[in-house]
């Protein structure tokens, strides 16, 4: 580079002899590619550049040949930008556990009570189970208070209204009965748009505790189907 400041297009601070003599003329389709594709060619390795950690002296360059050669070249100075988690990765949620029996919620209790335990509210209803004085289940060192259908939340519907908020997830089983047409229609209200539902098979809930470990973007996304194919 020379002493002199030009202005510039890009926001790219390199030495110049890294650019060839024809960059503009090449790189009017696709500049970023091409200056990729050049900077590979001028090394043996063949590969346009490194991510570095924030102390690159800490690195093992004799697990990696081409480490010696791309470091020859004089130190870079960088700044680093600290990032932070986003507010939808570590914000709390509103969960909505609907399954139909106690014996239900015993074998859910793994990963609800891990999503209590870091701020997210749980609200459950058991809508096969009859009302008592005292609906409150106990698993370990986590308690639950759960609601049953009534005369005043007759319908999934009714119980949805009586929350203090929308749910962001709701939880239920993988099975037909009586209220699986009730909880797909209701869900689709506007007011539920941005809820998301996960229907799970009671034969997989022993080995679901890893979905406590999910944050609550994670599971908004579960229900888009990603499919990875390698080669």
């Amino acid at each position: 580079m020379t002493g002199d400041l030009e202005p510039a297009d890009y926001p790219l601070v390199a030495p110049a002899d890294l650019f060839p003599r024809t960059f503009s003329q090449l790189a009017d389709s696709d500049p970023w590619l091409f200056f990729g594709s050049h900077v590979a060619k001028t090394h043996l390795e063949m590969i346009g550049g490194l991510v570095l950690p924030a102390d690159p002296s800490g690195l093992d360059c004799c697990e990696h040949n081409y480490c010696p050669a791309l470091f020859d070249r004089a130190p870079i100075e960088y700044n680093l930008i600290q990032t932070q988690p986003s507010d939808s990765a570590s914000s709390s949620g509103h969960f909505a556990l609907v399954i139909p029996h106690l014996e239900d919620l015993h074998a859910f209790m793994t990963f609800i009570c891990r999503f209590k335990s870091v701020g997210h509210t749980v609200s459950t209803l058991l809508y096969q189970e009859s009302s008592r004085d005292a609906m409150h289940y106990s698993y370990k060192d986590c308690a639950l208070d759960y609601s049953t259908l009534s005369r005043t939340t007759p319908t999934f519907d009714h119980w949805l209204e009586s929350l203090n908020a929308s749910p962001d997830i709701v939880f239920a089983l993988d099975v037909q009965d009586f209220l699986t047409v009730t909880l797909t229609m209701a869900l689709l209200h506007d007011r539920y748009r941005e809820t998301t539902l996960i229907r799970l098979p009671r034969t997989d809930l022993p080995y679901s505790d890893w979905i406590g470990s999910l944050a609550l973007r994670e599971l908004r996304s579960q229900s888009r189907a990603f499919v990875n194919v390698v080669i």
